[in-house]
């Protein structure tokens, strides 16, 4: 062992002896005026969390709301196409894709998709 590291474990046990002396008191007293700024960061927190789980809950809400109308949609839609493919008297047997025009005024096709 160097000359160094004797006189730093000579140190650390002296401090360690010093550390094991100090008896720590179980309960501190704080005064008001030094927890203030706890308590003025604490309610901060709580209020900021609330706001996001406000935030979070409306966003869910709205999340559903979408989902359920794109859901309506698609299923007007294809009741929709259902009844157009009925009055054209097409072979129930057979499926079919209705390609919708681009432009409003241009016609429509139902084209029969190849079995598989």
């Amino acid at each position: 062992m160097t000359e160094e590291n004797t006189t730093e474990s000579a140190e650390a046990s002296t401090e360690a002896e010093a550390t094991d002396d100090i008896k720590f008191q179980e309960v501190v007293e704080v005064p008001w005026e030094e927890l203030q700024e706890s308590l003025g960061l604490k309610s901060a927190l709580g209020q900021a969390e609330n706001q996001v789980a406000q935030f979070l809950l409306n966003t869910e809400k709205r999340r559903a709301l979408y989902m359920a109308r794109l859901a309506e949609l698609e299923s007007a839609l294809y009741e929709s196409a259902t009844r157009l493919q009925e009055t054209k008297a097409l072979n129930p047997d057979w499926a079919y894709e209705l390609k919708l025009p681009d432009e409003q005024g241009e016609k429509g096709y139902f084209i029969r998709k190849q079995d598989q």
